[in-house]
């Protein structure tokens, strides 16, 4: 770099109208430009040069004013720049002072050089965004008005009743300012009648002295524009009202004019607050909006009044009622008694493009949209037969073919004997309303279809996981049964017996995958339920530390069982919590190398029952502490890992704990430092005592071997579409020596029955052309003497626990899910028949 180099650099940054410094490697400000000078010496702080020389980052730390928030986010942000872990940092941060609001955005970016082992260096620069940040908030405000408006003028746009008409005004006026006290003063002599008033400080202002003082000043207020009291003030007009508002204790108040689109002022809007500060613009644009929208409606409610008396007086000419009909936005139109149309204002012509004879008669219709012709005539009729009073909303063609919402509405005008004369109708534009109201119910539709969607993939999930559990399910029958045979064969080279312990280690684990994924599925659906009884948790945990003694051993890992001599009873579902221990236990012995231990320690905390499984295995990051209990989360899901898994079980962990009212937790100093789980539950305060036999974990007890003629003399029907698990299902019943009858499918099932009734039914759930369920169900219909009474097993891949229900009720009188161990199997035929 060239001595000018510095010079041009300084020239370059001083160009720049962003505040802007150099920062190097420590976080020292090694270089300003003169924006940054400008800034800091606007705000004091020209100390150290403007900050040459100083450590940002410490000043960032140290920061105590009102941006002290921001500044740790700063340094954080900096630091990481420096440190090359992202290449950017962005933040926008407010930083006012007395005198305004201001906004600045701050970028910190990396400096580089063309020497690659150059300290690192941060460019640190500052602008002034406060334009755009105040045009977003008066962009709000402006959003906020408009839509404030619009709902009260929906609320005033169809009244009729002047007297109502003001008081609404007059109440949103002062809600919506927050104002202590408000009112509308019609015109002196108006048809308007006496003003309406709402005060909501009447221990502060008095109201009679504020109509008074307001009526006789109407002609100060009686401006062409809003008036508000900080201007009025500044403009030193008018001493006299100035100083009688203040004796009503009036510290700010605000004025709008009520004029009609015409020109014609029909009265004034004033609002006064007990407080300075409390009238702004904001407020003054909300009382104008208003003042138009009472403008607008009483221009209405007025007009439609005038008509109505029109109506009533027989004396005034029909000249002079089309003028005043002729005046008003809505088109409007005149009826014989029997409804027949003999007049319309210029508006229906200059809408529809009509001439006046295709208007009469029932030319009204022409261009009515034809969705809303015949709904339009029976309302229509339905008002000429009773004189009620005609109000629809319906859709009429414009002159270039464009259909737009009206709110049509016609009242009767009777003679002195209550007959009707004539019908007098208007039809006033709400299709700008009408086309606010459908984008909202079509996004409340948006969100009803959203809402059954997810609804609908909820379900689908579900059968997806049944589904993949019978896929996986089923070829483990074949697998575990030929493992159980060929162990049996004197025949077999031990090399072998390596190769089936392989197999059936593998197929075990997938089955508990599968469990897993149901578990969840029941986690999802809300269907995990809980067998609630009194147990001993230190028998629940022996049993658990026992099933994985094996795989430790194995591996190893030893087992340290520090648990209280005496029951630890308490109220839970045993084969759940045996469940939450194994799962724990198998989990940190996968983790914990050759040589290391695991402990499970139980203790009484407090009012709880803890336990805790610690061991000296491979730990966890403290980054991934927070998710180690979430779905489907794994410290390490890289294809090289060295556990496999699918990220489930801890999450099944926890919810059976929450189940349970307790909680789970973990702790670990880090990677290759070990870890603990924390199992804390809650105890009963009151357990009924009983025989201690109904403290202990019901397990399934380990069957002695069965006798090879354990089936002797009973005649089997197996009923499977997979050729293998037939097979292999026979060959294993036939090893035990029961005679066996093979069906590949419902009809040939059924068939079978004609030619010989078997002792016991053995039959697959889910089959192409028909179902175990419909099987049971055609078997039971036969008599006794041909097969009605067999006892059926059902022996399945569906898992669930409403699938076992299902089979149950069907007939079946016993239900096994594969894959199944023979001897459990031949128990189960054992229990469902006896030997002819």
């Amino acid at each position: 770099m060239s001595e000018q180099s510095p010079v041009a650099l300084q020239a370059t940054l001083d160009s720049l109208s962003a505040h802007i410094a150099i920062i190097d490697s420590e976080g020292t400000i090694i270089a300003v430009n003169s924006a940054w000078r400008r800034f800091a010496g606007n705000n004091g702080f020209c100390g150290a040069d403007c900050g040459l020389g100083a450590n940002y980052l410490l000043v960032c730390q140290q920061a105590t004013g009102a941006d002290a928030e921001e500044a740790p986010l700063v340094a954080q942000g900096i630091r990481e720049v420096l440190a090359g872990t992202r290449d950017e940092f962005y933040l926008e941060y407010p930083c006012h002072s007395p005198e305004e609001l201001r906004w600045f955005s701050l970028r910190a970016t990396r400096f580089w050089t063309d020497d690659d082992n150059a300290p690192a260096r941060v460019v640190v620069s500052h602008e002034n965004i406060s334009a755009r940040k105040l045009a977003e908030l008066r962009l709000r405000e402006e959003v906020d008005v408009t839509e404030t408006l619009y709902h009260v003028g929906q609320v005033v746009a169809g009244e009729l009743d002047l007297v109502k008409v003001i008081q609404v005004v007059t109440e949103a006026a002062v809600d919506l300012c927050n104002a202590g006290f408000g009112c509308f003063m019609p015109v002196p002599g108006s048809e308007l009648g006496l003003p309406s008033v709402l005060n909501n400080n009447p221990d502060s202002f008095d109201e009679n002295a504020l109509l008074e003082l307001i009526e006789q000043k109407f002609d100060t207020f009686a401006h062409k524009h809003s008036l508000l009291s900080s201007r009025f003030d500044k403009s030193l007009s008018d001493d006299d009202l100035r100083e009688r508002l203040s004796e009503q204790n009036v510290a700010a108040w605000l004025m709008a004019p009520v004029i009609t689109r015409s020109g014609e002022r029909m009265g004034v809007l004033f609002i006064a607050s007990l407080h300075k500060k409390a009238l702004g613009k904001s407020s003054e644009r909300i009382v104008s909006g208003l003042a138009g929208q009472a403008a607008l409606a009483l221009e209405n409610a007025r007009l439609y009044e005038r008509a109505r008396r029109e109506q009533i007086a027989a004396a005034q000419s029909e000249q002079r009622y089309r003028f005043v009909t002729e005046m008003m936005p809505q088109i409007v139109w005149v009826t014989r008694p029997d409804g027949y149309h003999e007049y319309y204002n210029s508006r229906w012509y200059d809408y529809t493009g009509q001439t006046e004879g295709h208007s009469m008669g029932e030319g009204w219709a022409n261009p009515l949209h034809p969705d809303d012709v015949e709904r339009s005539q029976r309302r229509w009729e339905h008002s000429l037969q009773t004189g009620e009073l005609y109000e629809i909303e319906y859709r009429f063609r414009r002159f270039d073919g464009i259909y737009r919402w009206f709110l049509g509405r016609a009242a009767p005008q009777r003679d002195e004997n209550g007959r009707i004369m004539r019908w007098f109708g208007t039809c006033t534009d709400i299709d700008d309303q009408k086309r606010s109201e459908t984008e909202r119910v079509a996004a409340l539709e948006r969100e009803a279809r959203a809402r059954q969607d997810a609804e609908s993939a909820n379900r689908l999930k579900d059968e997806f996981l049944a589904i993949v559990s019978h896929e996986l399910r089923t070829p483990l029958t074949p697998i575990m049964g030929w493992v159980e045979m060929l162990r049996d064969s004197d025949t077999e080279a031990a090399f072998r017996y390596q190769a089936y312990d392989v197999i059936e280690r593998n197929a075990r684990a997938q089955s508990q995958i599968i469990n897993d994924l149901l578990d969840v599925s029941r986690i999802i659906t809300g269907k995990m339920r809980l067998d609630t009884r009194v147990l001993d948790l230190n028998r629940v945990l022996f049993s658990a530390i026992q099933t994985c003694e094996s795989a430790a051993l194995a591996k190893g890992v030893q087992v340290v069982r520090e648990l209280p001599g005496e029951p630890t009873l308490m109220t839970g579902d045993a084969d759940r919590l045996q469940q939450v221990a194994w799962n724990l236990i198998s989990n940190a012995i996968k983790f914990t190398p050759r040589g290391g231990r695991v402990t499970v320690r139980l203790e009484r905390v407090e009012s709880a029952l803890q336990f805790c499984v610690e061991d000296t295995g491979a730990g966890i990051d403290s980054d991934f502490v927070p998710y180690v209990f979430e779905r489907f989360r794994q410290a390490d899901s890289t294809p090289t890992r060295r556990h496999g898994g699918l990220g489930l079980g801890l999450s099944i962990v926890r919810h059976l704990v929450e189940q349970h009212g307790g909680e789970v937790s973990v702790t670990s100093k880090g990677r290759n430092n070990g870890s603990t789980f924390y199992v804390r539950l809650p105890i009963a305060p009151v357990i009924p005592l009983g025989d201690e036999s109904e403290w202990h974990h019901e397990e399934m007890p380990k069957a002695a071997r069965v006798p090879h003629d354990a089936l002797k003399g009973l005649m089997i029907l197996v009923v499977d579409d997979e050729a293998d698990a037939r097979e292999v299902l026979s060959q294993m019943l036939r090893r035990f020596g029961a005679r066996v009858e093979t069906a590949a499918s419902v009809a040939f099932a059924l068939e079978r029955l004609k030619h010989n009734v078997p002792d016991v039914l053995v039959s697959d759930i889910g089959m192409p052309g028909g179902d175990g369920y419909s099987l049971v169900r055609r078997m039971r219909e036969l008599s006794p003497d041909a097969g009605g009474r067999v006892p059926a097993l059902a022996l399945t891949a569906y898992a669930r626990a409403e699938d076992r229900a299902r089979a149950l009720g069907s007939g079946f009188g016993a239900y096994l899910a594969k894959p199944v161990s023979p001897d459990q199997l031949v128990a189960t035929l054992k229990a469902l028949a006896k030997p002819k």
